[in-house]
């Protein structure tokens, strides 16, 4: 995940493969886990995971402005370097988190996907392959079936 305004090197190229709405991820034991949609202010008084700045710089800095124009910065409790650590904490009931939409996809127990309600902008992101403009003709292959198969 990237942000599309985020530069990058001349000898790389990106290419975008579909837009997610970022949801909430909350514990299924959670108060709010079977509404159908919550505003990000519901959870202004919850402890999170949030994605390490290093490991996961785009979904890190795009919770914390989703929460800053809600009006609060989140509370961490914890920090993870990847998906299946924020999701690991989520599923043990521990706190809650923002992520891409299509982790819904994933039969997670323990944690249920929550649409928010809003209309930040730091409630999306794109999902893009990063490559060398030459990469090898496998890759280019690959990046044209993952671009056949993703959603609009």
């Amino acid at each position: 995940m990237y942000s599309p305004a985020s530069p990058l090197s001349d000898d790389l190229a990106v290419r975008d493969f579909a837009v997610e709405r970022i949801v909430a991820a909350l514990p299924h034991e959670h108060r709010l886990a079977g509404a159908d949609a919550v505003a990000l202010t519901d959870l202004r008084d919850e402890d999170f995971v949030l994605p390490s700045g290093d490991a996961l710089p785009s979904l890190a800095h795009q919770a914390q402005l989703a929460c800053r124009d809600a009006g609060f910065t989140p509370r961490c409790r914890a920090g993870a370097d990847d998906l299946t650590g924020l999701l690991g904490y989520v599923a043990a009931g521990l706190c809650v988190s923002l992520l891409p939409e299509d982790l819904r996809d994933f039969p997670i127990p323990g944690i249920a996907f929550v649409p928010l309600r809003g209309s930040s902008l730091h409630l999306e992101t794109t999902v893009a392959a990063v490559h060398r403009p030459d990469a090898d003709a496998a890759v280019l292959r690959l990046l044209d079936l993952i671009q056949r198969h993703a959603r609009p």
